[in-house]
């Protein structure tokens, strides 16, 4: 299978989650990159496979940027929609999925093992945020940290956005 290519045969047959993970990491990645995913699979869960694959290949600023740029090309060259980006729910996952990472620890593991970041994903950062936080102008174009309780290892966060992303 050419890597910016995506199987359509197999689109409507199977759930989105299975569909997506009958993809190798690297055609998943490559589809992804050159916004040849269909829209319909890009989901919370391929949004956190995503960023699973790249922070366990980058250092955290690498990895961040990655994400970013690769989430603003999908929602523009797939999506036509690079407004839906959001800088706050991205940057606070990506923190929250490099907290989660073990050392060769295979996918589905992770996703057994860290069953919150694949929960109602309003509702989880609904234990950090309000809703008027999260979805402000300002969390939407920069990120803002939590106005409810702190995140996880939020100090490291922290240190992080103190050297400039």
């Amino acid at each position: 299978m050419s890597p910016t290519c995506y199987p359509i045969q197999a689109e409507r047959t199977m759930d989105p989650i299975t569909e997506l993970d009958t993809l190798s990491d690297p055609d998943y990645l490559a589809a992804f990159a050159a916004g040849s995913l269909p829209p319909r699979l890009w989901t919370h869960y391929a949004h956190i496979r995503m960023a699973w694959l790249v922070l366990s290949e980058l250092p955290f600023p690498l990895a961040v940027q990655r994400i970013r740029s690769g989430i603003l090309n999908y929602n523009t060259v797939a999506l036509g929609r690079p407004e839906a980006y959001h800088e706050s729910i991205t940057l606070c996952y990506a923190h929250l999925i490099a907290g989660a990472l073990r050392p060769d620890q295979p996918w589905p593991d992770f996703v057994t093992a860290n069953p919150d970041l694949f929960s109602n994903s309003k509702a989880y950062l609904g234990r950090f945020y309000s809703q008027d936080r999260l979805f402000s102008d300002e969390a939407r174009q920069g990120f803002v940290l939590p106005d409810l309780a702190p995140l996880p290892r939020q100090a490291a966060l922290e240190a992080y956005l103190a050297t400039g992303p």
